[in-house]
């Protein structure tokens, strides 16, 4: 494996319950369609975000432009997530990787992101189950209220 290689977390192939179940009344409605049974293909996922390190190789390597807030104090962390990437930018991203590795890497598509993301539970309002989310967004949670570093999340 190349060292600028995410490591990948395989999803296994099955149907699944995608969308939200309802809308509850303090979130606005979103656009996306639910419950609906969905046959998805294996799949694999990065186990973490990109971080500012590896994207910053990236721009090195290719000349890519800065994302608007690269600037940021409070997001110059090389651990932590890189933030304030478009799409374009997340796509050229995948073409450099492709590049470098010779492997097919691209941005998951919607449904293979929930279904990452839900880790394997359905019908329930969060990945985690149907708690509420207090204390669980990792964001907020340095004492300064900076994105924790990727490596501090730990995925089973």
């Amino acid at each position: 494996m190349n060292p600028i290689e995410p490591q990948l977390v395989s999803i296994a192939a099955g149907e699944v319950t995608l969308g939200a179940l309802h809308c509850p009344e303090e979130f606005p409605l979103h656009r996306w369609p639910g419950p609906r049974r969905v046959e998805m293909a294996e799949s694999q996922i990065a186990r973490h975000a990109v971080t500012r390190a590896e994207y910053e190789g990236f721009r090195s390597d290719t000349g890519h432009p800065a994302p608007l807030d690269w600037d940021d104090p409070s997001l110059a962390n090389p651990a932590q997530p890189v933030c304030g990437v478009s799409a374009e930018d997340a796509d050229a991203y995948c073409a450099w990787l492709r590049e470098k590795t010779g492997r097919a890497y691209r941005l998951p598509q919607a449904d293979e992101w929930e279904k990452a993301a839900r880790g394997g539970l359905e019908r329930k309002k969060f990945p985690w189950g149907d708690d509420p989310p207090d204390g669980r967004c990792h964001f907020g949670l340095s004492e300064n209220d900076d994105p924790l570093q990727v490596n501090i999340v730990q995925l089973p």
